[in-house]
């Protein structure tokens, strides 16, 4: 329905990006990329939420919805995609009221109030008026703090401004706001500033001598370690106490200002180098030191008839006693015992400081048994015995389902022990929701985990910033390890960069395996035999991983024997999908594929044999040999069938490679069971390449009504949504859009085992690679080609990544890399298809070209 000459409530949304003259003068290529993804973004995203783009108006916009939540829903999705990279400097200000339609503009007071309220913002921030306040009361998703009372110009009131306040939104000072405010009358009492100074400076310069002295520099926290406490006697049942003990007091003492405790996996790491279980005082001041503490505790535990007595001793790094304390109390009141406890000990910082503790039981359980499984917990993880811990801390919430230190351990232990677990609900968001009352180190913490599950690119600066407020944490260290060795290479960065703090991780937490096996798949990639073998001997021998170093290490070897092949194939943990290469593969992945056929005799699962000679024919580029072995998989399991169909979309960045286009039809035919994002941008895709235009506007649409229907960073939808967009702007020759696009897609990260599942981000990887050849910056194409994640669809990418290479290598005049590239691709691709055929002339040429240059 028309709204001209329509007199209407609405809500009114202005936005800007703020200092963009001053940037397209100082940089216009820049200037002109922000543009381009912030009209992108207001027109995309205003209509989804039924607003309407009023004004369009160079660096700036004026919008109007029907709705006031609809329009703030609308500007912080806007602000979220803004902060995404490349980031886009923008204000933005809601107001709502009675307003005029007329032609192709709109009009009224309330419109020009909301235009003041925009004004008044800073980069990152959105403000709006007490009546956007109103409006939005009831949503819980908003939180909102009042800034301030404003006077605007040609405004008879005074107005109450408010500022959105999620996290990731700017909070503008009152000193930073500087918009369309009433000019204040100047004061004709000039001479009362200087003669105020004057009194300032002189009762400054009157008590200076006497203060000086007096300021001191902010005290260095101290570091406190905290040893297993002596169970001397009493129930095998309250031996865990022992242990539990570092647990309890360790997170107790993290809510103390100025106080450190050192890290209990790292008191445990050094007890397990020395060979010690409780060590004696002299041993315990040697640790003490080695882990930098200022201060140590030993203690004791005796149990009698259900009573317990723990005595507990505070040392300094000499070993020197500073303060001792017995408490005695029933078994059922543990939590408060230790609450007495570790206040007697910490009484003299506690009351320098002004402050109480929160009760152990607030920050844990007052579940005794919840507590008890917990600490069990803790203590089969650090033996790797990841099955009994994910039990233990499932057993903890069970009995506690407000239990957030067990949640957190609990997704923690899942990658191992319970991976194979189908769960309800997300022990992360359960951790997050019951966090409240854990010290602001553990709710860190279990941000950051959950800050890590994105995957989105600014998450290693987040990081990084918790590791220098909180030193050498083992957990966060291994976070930053984690988050480059899973997420550089979806932007085409190389994870060999996570080695340096994988490294790091090891030192600080050696039994930790994830790092032993990132540290593997790194040593395997960069062709180090001697550091695979060296990580592969700390290994436990009955873990999988230890088994695929071992099939690895013979890759290495000039001939294999079947008594080696019989051997490796003899271990409890072997299986052919060991020969899938992961995160890492050395230069020709054949080698370990075409290793993989002669295990087949000894693989009972005949899909994984179908399996190992598909992907084996995919990276030889025998797409009709992998097309027949897909179908079998099909006949027995569909969903296996629809995936990989999903995956070779996903690679197609041009019309120029087209995997498993026979296929399309099974691929439609899908949508009709398994309507997902993936399938839709997969046909989609297709549609266009093969020029189909109607089925192509059809799955478009139906992406975008899909990426409209959830919100969040973690959107799958949103993702492909955004892929797609990059996909045409860049097959219509608009480059630049399409690197905003790529950017947006990366924005909604659909978590790191999302892209796993799906290998979505592989087309964005070979569309860069096209961009920057086109502008002639080989090295950043090569740079991504050359780290392409190595999970299910890499074997569909190899070959063509391998062909482009030989191209971008030429151009960029490396000549030896080129002529390498040539080779091993006319190695891998001498029996390909007729299909790639003429790839395989090109390429021949390029490698005689190439050599005539070197003669």
């Amino acid at each position: 329905m028309s709204t001209i000459g329509k007199r209407q409530l609405a809500a009114i949304l202005f936005a800007d990006i703020a200092g963009y003259t001053a940037l397209m003068q100082k940089d216009e290529a820049t200037a002109r990329q922000m543009l381009d993804k912030f009209h992108f973004a207001i027109n995309t995203t205003v209509e989804s939420y039924q607003g309407r783009v009023v004004n369009n108006y160079g660096d700036g916009c004026l919008c109007t919805f029907g709705s006031a939540v609809a329009a703030v829903q609308c500007a912080k999705e806007l602000q979220e995609e803004f902060q995404s990279l490349p980031k886009v400097p923008v204000r933005i200000g809601l107001h709502s009221g009675d307003v005029f339609f007329e032609k192709d503009n709109v009009y009224g007071d309330s419109v020009n109030i909301a235009s003041r309220i925009e004004s008044l913002g800073v980069p990152g921030a959105i403000l709006f008026s007490k009546r956007i306040k109103r409006h939005i009361a009831n949503q819980p998703e908003f939180k909102v703090e009042l800034i301030g009372e404003f006077d605007f110009k040609n405004v008879d009131k005074t107005m109450e401004v408010f500022a959105l306040t999620n996290n990731g939104f700017v909070i503008p000072k009152q000193e930073e706001m500087q918009g369309k405010l009433k000019v204040k009358p100047k004061s004709n009492r000039r001479w009362l500033i200087p003669a105020l100074l004057g009194l300032v400076l002189a009762i400054v310069g009157s008590f200076y001598f006497y203060y000086q002295n007096k300021i001191e520099t902010p005290a260095t926290p101290d570091s406190i370690a905290i040893f297993p406490f002596d169970v001397k006697s009493g129930n095998p049942d309250i031996q865990y106490l022992g242990k539990g003990m570092v647990d309890l007091i360790s997170a107790k003492l993290e809510g103390v200002p100025n106080l450190n405790p050192i890290d209990p996996n790292r008191v445990f790491n050094h007890l397990k180098k020395a060979n010690e279980e409780v060590p004696a005082l002299e041993k315990a001041t040697e640790i003490s030191n080695a882990l930098g503490a200022s201060e140590f505790i030993l203690g004791s535990i005796i149990e009698i008839n259900e009573t317990l007595q723990i005595s507990a001793s505070k040392y300094d790094s000499k070993g020197i006693l500073v303060a001792k304390e017995t408490i005695e109390g029933q078994k059922a009141q543990l939590a408060s015992l230790i609450d007495d406890l570790t206040r007697a000990l910490i009484a003299d910082k506690l009351e320098k400081e002004g402050q109480e503790l929160n009760s152990i039981a607030m920050m844990t359980s007052e579940n005794l048994p919840a507590l008890k499984a917990y600490l069990e917990g803790e203590q089969a993880y650090r033996k790797t015995d990841f099955n009994a811990a994910f039990e233990f801390f499932e057993t903890a919430v069970s009995l506690d389902s407000t239990f957030s230190m067990a949640w957190l351990r609990m997704y923690s232990s899942r990658g191992w022990g319970g991976g194979g677990r189908t769960l309800n609900v997300d022990p992360l968001d359960k951790a997050i929701q019951y966090s409240d009352k854990l010290p602001p180190k553990w709710q860190d913490l279990i941000k950051a985990n959950k800050i890590w599950q994105s995957g989105l690119p600014g998450n290693e600066k987040i990081i990084a910033d918790m590791l220098r407020k909180y030193g050498e944490h083992p957990e966060l260290t291994n976070l930053m390890a984690e988050h480059i060795f899973h997420f550089y290479p979806i932007q085409g960065r190389p994870f060999t960069e996570a080695k340096p703090w994988l490294e790091k991780s090891r030192e600080l937490d050696p039994q930790n395996l994830e790092t032993l096996r990132h540290l593997g798949d790194i040593a395997w990639a960069e062709g180090d035999e001697r550091a695979l073998q060296k990580y592969m001997d700390e290994l436990p021998k009955d873990s999988r991983q230890w088994i695929l170093n071992s099939i690895r290490l013979l890759t290495f070897q000039d001939s294999i024997s079947e008594t080696q092949i019989e051997q490796v194939a003899a271990h409890p943990s072997f299986n052919l999908s060991y020969f899938w290469p992961r995160e890492a593969i050395p230069e020709n992945p054949n080698l370990l594929i075409e290793l993989g056929l002669r295990f087949e005799p000894y693989e009972d699962n005949e899909r994984r044999v179908h399996w190992i000679n598909r992907h084996l024919a995919l990276l030889k580029g025998q797409e009709k040999e992998a097309i027949a072995r897909l179908k079998i998989d099909w006949k027995t399991n569909p969903p296996d069938g629809v995936r990989p169909l999903a995956r070779s979309a996903s690679i197609i960045s041009s019309r120029s490679y087209l995997p498993y286009e026979d296929l399309y039809q099974m691929l439609l035919d899908s949508l009709a069971v398994y309507d997902t994002p993936p399938a839709f941008f997969a046909s989609a895709k297709y549609a266009w390449a093969l020029g189909q235009e109607e089925q192509y506007k059809m799955n478009k649409q139906k992406l975008a009504d899909a990426s409209q229907q959830s919100q969040g960073i973690i959107n799958p939808a949103r993702y492909y949504h955004w892929s797609l967009a990059a996909f045409e702007a860049q097959q219509n020759g608009d480059h630049e859009k399409a690197l905003i696009c790529i950017d947006s897609a990366f924005s909604y990260s659909p978590s790191e085992s999302y892209i796993r599942a799906s290998e979505a981000c592989f087309d964005k990887i070979f569309m860069l690679a096209d961009i920057y050849e086109e502008k002639q910056e080989y090295e950043k194409g090569i740079q991504r080609l050359e780290n392409l994640p190595m999970w299910l669809g890499f074997h569909e990418s190899k070959g063509y990544a391998t062909y482009r290479l030989t191209q971008l290598y030429e151009k960029s005049g490396a000549i030896e890399k080129a002529l390498a590239k040539c080779n091993l691709f006319l190695r891998n691709y001498k029996d390909c298809d007729e299909k790639y055929r003429p790839w395989l002339e090109e390429v021949a040429e390029r490698r005689q070209r190439l050599i005539n240059k070197i003669n």
